[in-house]
């Protein structure tokens, strides 16, 4: 092509004489023999003489000509593997435009590359693969027969072929060539692990009872084989010796009772099996209850001889629970007095035999559970344990005094007793006059609540005022009279007392004429009070006004001077 160019501008330059038009003219007859640069991996290809190599005399692309220098992809078209073996695909020159430049990218995806459709090439990418990178495994490291590539001057940092389906064709093997190549019988392409396609049971070690839910690892061994792999450690899987159970387990016994560990024990657990050869009846020491569950190593633990154990009593293996407290009984606190072998709880001590100590247990009482009393209190007691002795059986010695000891010199010895019962706490028999204010009329059908109420100072757990509290009636009552009534120089200044009764509000005992200095007479004694002292309205509520400024007949009468334009009442 250059060739023809140069022969071409040459004779535009004879015919123009010019070195301009020269210029113009071998620019413009170079544009329209070729549309631009090749490719660099097709540079060898420029030139007018080489044309022909990719296109035919109508200068159109020609499929078979690409597939002649691209020998691996027409083999792979003719066996219908890959992506372009799909008649869609068929056209090179669709995905693949030329003269666009050295450093153009030759491959054109019409969605972009992340959204191509991975299955086209007959190689679905499913779980992690799918959210994978193109080239994080199209990479020249993973190519297969990278030599034949290299060969044909394909670059391996840009090429999509050579790369095997089989997952150690990119993977790392975790367990060095100890188990079959194929990964998917086990793994699955989520993630690696856990692995759910493998199957113990398909190995001569069969899994049973506990070593079901055993870690992999716990068998396992790790392997350090530098030598060997030149790489980090790994699990062995394969040469496990599995053939005795002190393969993996050591022998507690020290050999004592043979090899045969599954004489005794079964894979469900160390403890002694129920039909297991060792039969404990033949000793001196039946087991009983709960002592046929208990695994052989807490009576016999390695180091302790198997024979010769003492066992006379309960504590000759377990601790006094009870810390001494049932050591003054007659058999010194026996355990068995209480407690059998069928468990610790519950005990066999009656509800006859507490009705024997010093505390009978009566109504309420009665229906509490032995925990209330005997529980394990950490916060009362020294340690962790129920406490069953008691120097004092008062009300007190278990109960909070919830008065705060308001009433400690009102109930004396008799203690909470004095006004409540076994049978119910709210209950109460309480004889008011003991505190030297008898409850009379109204007073003996109010609420203890009514006078006894809340009281900030004292703690959150009562709160309410027992003593002292004052007892005049303005301490609680309100003064209905706006101090009308009041005395000077006395405490309190107000005395209801004077004129009322606990009985009702009526002022039974008011006397008009000592009480006052305006003795009722004649027919003002038959007058009813309201007649006199009117109600009326003082800051929204009903008064009564007992002090009449004007005591002048006119003032409650008015006048009998028709004159003056009064009138008689």
């Amino acid at each position: 092509m250059d060739a023809l160019i140069a022969v071409m501008c040459r004779g535009v330059q004879r015919l123009t004489g010019g070195v301009l038009m020269t210029v113009l003219a071998c620019a413009t007859a170079k544009g329209q023999l070729s549309p631009g640069e090749l490719h660099r991996s097709h540079a060898f290809l420029e030139g007018v003489e080489h044309c022909t190599q990719c296109h035919d005399r109508d200068r159109g692309a020609m499929r078979e000509k690409c597939l002649a220098c691209h020998v691996e992809m027409n083999g792979r078209i003719s066996a219908g593997l890959g992506l372009h073996a799909r008649p869609e695909y068929r056209d090179c020159q669709n995905c693949h435009v030329e003269h666009q430049g050295r450093d153009y990218n030759l491959v054109w995806w019409k969605d972009g590359e992340q959204s191509f459709d991975h299955a086209f090439t007959g190689y679905s990418l499913r779980g992690h693969h799918a959210h994978t990178a193109c080239r994080t495994c199209h990479r020249p490291e993973f190519v297969r027969d990278a030599d034949t590539l290299l060969a044909r001057h394909k670059s391996l940092d840009r090429t999509y072929l050579g790369l095997d389906t089989t997952c150690l064709s990119c993977h790392h093997d975790e367990h060095r060539g100890q188990l079959a190549p194929s990964c998917e019988q086990c793994h699955t392409f989520a993630a690696w692990s856990p692995a759910p396609g493998f199957d113990h049971g398909r190995t001569q070690f069969v899994l049973s009872g506990r070593h079901a839910t055993t870690a992999c690892g716990k068998c396992h061994r790790t392997v350090h084989d530098q030598a060997a792999w030149g790489d980090s450690a790994f699990l062995a899987f394969a040469g496990v010796h599995h053939d005795r159970c002190t393969d993996c387990h050591q022998d507690a016994h020290s050999g004592r009772f043979g090899a045969a560990c599954e004489s005794c024990h079964n894979t469900q657990g160390w403890s002694l099996a129920t039909a297991a050869v060792f039969d404990h009846a033949k000793t001196r020491y039946p087991l009983a209850g709960r002592h046929e569950q208990v695994i052989c190593g807490r009576c016999h633990p390695p180091g302790r001889p198997k024979t010769g154990l003492k066992f006379e009593n309960c504590r000759d293996c377990h601790k006094d629970y009870h810390s001494g407290e049932f050591a003054d009984r007659p058999r010194g606190g026996a355990c068995e007095e209480c407690h059998s072998a069928a468990g610790f709880s519950p005990a066999q001590f009656s509800l006859e035999l507490h009705q024997s100590t010093r505390f009978p247990l009566r109504e309420a009482h009665l229906a509490l559970p032995c925990n209330t009393c005997h529980g394990e209190r950490k916060s009362r007691f020294v340690g962790r344990r129920g406490r069953f002795k008691w120097e004092s059986t008062r009300c007190q010695d278990c109960h909070q005094d919830v008065h705060q000891g308001q009433l400690a010199t009102l109930v004396g010895q008799s203690g909470c007793e004095g006004c409540h019962s076994e049978g119910a706490w709210a209950s109460i028999s309480f004889d008011h006059a003991r505190t030297g204010f008898t409850l009379e009329g109204a007073h003996d059908q109010a609420r203890c609540a009514s006078c006894h109420h809340g009281d900030s100072t004292l703690a959150a757990a009562a709160r309410v005022a027992f003593v002292p509290l004052k007892r005049d009636c303005s301490s609680c009552h309100r003064d209905v009279h706006g101090g009308q009534f009041a005395v000077a120089d006395s405490v309190p200044a107000v005395r209801c007392d004077r004129c009322h009764t606990p009985a009702n509000w009526h002022a039974e005992k008011f006397n008009h004429n000592t009480a006052t200095d305006y003795p009722l007479e004649g027919a003002h004694a038959k007058v009813p009070c309201n007649g006199c002292h009117k109600p009326s309205r003082r800051d929204g509520e009903l008064f009564v006004s007992y002090a009449i400024a004007d005591r002048a007949c006119r003032g409650c009468h008015g006048t009998d001077d028709v004159k003056s334009g009064g009138s008689v009442r």
